[in-house]
């Protein structure tokens, strides 16, 4: 994609997309769901949709290795928008995730991709805007 093309929800991968309706929904029913009124999909600041894809795109380079697969052969047995919503609930230690996606041997494995990926701050600055504290990797991806 090239870097003048403007990164939006509309155009993130269907398992992007995943993430971030999870994203909204989980934040949105936290204590502080008042701020939360009025934002969707389009609220995400430039930021925090580069933060989502990046992550995204190292959970999945990440699991694929694990699995010795493929993008295509992953997402075949797979629905993306699915793994990607339950990604970021297992990234966020929200006490549910891949595992309940009844994955079995691979549920596991991919449980072990997220792994790295630690839980991040998310806010509504004063631009009503989504953004986020620096997502943090408790080891690195490369291992």
């Amino acid at each position: 994609m090239p870097e003048d093309y403007p990164l939006t929800y509309h155009n993130l991968s269907p398992f992007e997309q995943g993430y971030a309706d999870s994203l909204i929904d989980n934040e949105s029913n936290s204590d502080d769901h008042a701020q939360w009124i009025g934002i969707g999909v389009d609220d995400f600041s430039p930021d925090a949709l580069r933060q989502i894809s990046r992550d995204c795109k190292r959970f999945v380079c990440r699991a694929v290795g694990l699995l010795r697969t493929s993008d295509e052969r992953l997402f075949a047995h797979i629905d993306g928008y699915d793994l990607g919503w339950h990604f970021y609930l297992e990234r966020q230690g929200t006490g549910v995730g891949i595992n309940d996606m009844d994955l079995d041997e691979l549920g596991h494995r991919l449980i072990k991709a997220a792994q790295p990926f630690d839980w991040f701050t998310v806010t509504i600055g004063a631009d009503r805007k989504i953004h986020f504290g620096a997502p943090q990797l408790t080891t690195d991806l490369s291992a």
